[in-house]
Parts: C-alpha cells; structure tokens; sequence
C-alpha cells in the first residue's frame, strides 16, 4: 500500500497570499488619489454616450486631423475629444456603446 504524500511547503503561501493582499490594497489607496475633473457644469450621462457614440466616426476623423495638422505645427481642431469628460462613467459608456453600435451595425450579418 502506497503512502498518500502532502505537500509540506504550505507555510510558504501564507506570505504570498498577503503580499497580493497589500499589493491590492496599496494600488486601491493610490487610483483613489487620482484626479477628478471638477470644471462647473453638467456631467455627461446615458443619453449624451448615446450621441456621442453616434457622433465617433465624426470624432475620429476630427483626432486624427489634429494628429497630423499638429505634426506640422498647425494648431487645427484642438478640442475635439472622443469621451466626453466629466461623465457619469458606467452609465456613459454603455450609452455610448449603443450609440457606437449604431455605425458597427448591432449584430447583424
């Protein structure tokens, strides 16, 4: 009859366990200090990710003009940005997903 062998290196988890532990909890405690976009007005919610999504051709084509302009010392359509700022996060991008399945055509063939 053959013995049954237990791993005897068990004590040697414990220690990685709970540098995993504080490394979460230090990577917690530093995006918290991360910076908020605090300018007055409106946040952008649902339905704005909605438009926004539907505008992103028009979005990306704007980005990569500034691109280039800006590689040739032209400052040309400096604001226009893809994700509006500040939003409501979840809420925002799933609009905006929507929104953006309306050019990706959903999920159909």
């Amino acid at each position: 009859m053959r013995k049954k062998i237990y791993p005897t290196n068990l004590q040697h988890e414990k220690p990685l366990v709970f540098k995993y532990i504080m490394l979460t909890v230090l990577i917690l405690f530093l995006t918290s200090c991360a910076q908020h976009y605090t300018h007055g007005g409106t946040t952008y919610g649902f339905f704005s990710g909605i438009w926004h999504g539907f505008l992103i051709p028009f979005s990306i084509t704007g980005s990569v003009i500034s691109f280039f302009s800006e590689l040739v010392g032209i400052n040309l359509l400096k604001n226009i940005t893809i994700i509006g700022q500040p939003n409501t996060g979840i809420f925002y991008y799933v609009g905006m997903f929507l929104g953006v399945c309306f050019w990706a055509g959903g999920s159909s063939h």
